[in-house]
């Protein structure tokens, strides 16, 4: 364990704050769930979020669309992709995403884009896309992002179903 020298007080209400340089450098925004967990003594806090337990589920998932429906599904939670089809450009897995998607996710609306510059890991691509929010609770987990080259009434009814089965 690494220390940062920092050091806190625990108020009357158990509460401790978290430095801002600590909470930019983990990507911890307001809002965000930390997972509380014990160790030998220690306490140790980790951003917490719902899909971090579903990622095997989420690649079957994602792998049986491309195979089945030859679609390409994208799974982010609200930072990166989490899941991606075998077949489809691996290259975006475990990616940052870029700024114009989290924006898409943070507004919890619908979004498709259908000129030709697909750009989820700030890197363009010729394919087109409809982002559909992953909403748990009136929570904002991530998306489900439908990528090709024509997205068709269908395409989006798939990509709102999928988004359905992982809100539960």
């Amino acid at each position: 364990m690494k220390a940062t020298g920092v050091v806190r007080r625990i108020d009357d209400l158990g509460r401790i704050v978290i430095p801002k340089e600590i909470r930019r450098n983990f990507k911890i925004n307001e809002g965000d769930s930390l997972e509380i967990f014990v160790d030998d003594g220690d306490i140790i806090l980790k951003k917490y979020s719902l899909l971090d337990d579903m990622v095997e589920g989420a690649v079957v998932l994602v792998d049986s669309v491309s195979r089945i429906y030859d679609k390409n599904i994208l799974i982010t939670n609200k930072e990166k992709v989490i899941a991606a089809p075998k077949y489809f450009n691996r290259n975006f897995l475990g990616k940052e995403l870029s700024n114009s998607i989290k924006e898409k996710i943070d507004s919890r609306e619908e979004s498709y884009s259908r000129e030709g510059s697909f750009i989820i890991i700030d890197e363009a691509t010729d394919f087109s896309f409809f982002l559909v929010p992953l909403l748990v609770n009136s929570d904002t987990l991530g998306s489900v992002i439908l990528v090709d080259q024509n997205i068709s009434e269908e395409d989006k009814n798939l990509a709102r179903f999928i988004s359905s089965i992982l809100a539960g």
